[in-house]
């Protein structure tokens, strides 16, 4: 639903990509290391995030809302409601990744976020020219995405 499924960036708009997640949330849940939340009115599920646990940490991945409540921001709710609720809904974990990029809503909630930031140590020649160019491709792919969603309106925020 919503702009993911429009943009085409859906879990479920790739069937291999589904399939992966799939594969993946049944390998994750046989270790007993995946869970969702979910926000629901009545019995409807308005708003959900997968989390997958490593150790004490757990890692956000997909957060979803039914675009046609979006006004009252189910997403934005569900990650407030776990922040609130996290020592008596998640007491063994000891940090979640909200894996939200940098911007994002997550930083109107989460007052104490704190950035992590990846580190790759080249060793060769050819590694720092494969860097370099993965770096010019990622530049061009956000570029696209960014000029994409200026001219098609869409967010890629909750609220």
């Amino acid at each position: 639903m919503g702009w993911k499924s429009k943009a085409g960036t859906a879990l479920a708009s790739h069937e291999s990509e589904r399939d992966f997640f799939l594969d993946l949330v049944e390998r994750f849940a046989r270790q007993d290391r995946v869970f969702f939340l979910e926000l629901l009115i009545d019995e409807t599920v308005i708003a959900s995030v997968v989390h997958f646990a490593a150790g004490n940490v757990s890692y956000a991945f997909k957060l979803g809302w039914d675009p046609n409540l979006s006004r009252g921001c189910p997403g934005f709710q569900l990650k407030a409601q776990t922040l609130f609720q996290a020592q008596q809904l998640l007491p063994h974990m000891k940090i979640i990744d909200s894996c939200a990029c940098p911007g994002s809503f997550i930083e109107h909630i989460w007052a104490d976020r704190r950035e992590i930031a990846p580190h790759i140590f080249l060793t060769s020649r050819v590694a720092h020219i494969a860097c370099s160019m993965l770096g010019s491709i990622k530049w061009i792919r956000d570029r696209g995405c960014q000029f994409f969603h200026l001219t098609r309106g869409q967010h890629d925020a909750d609220c």
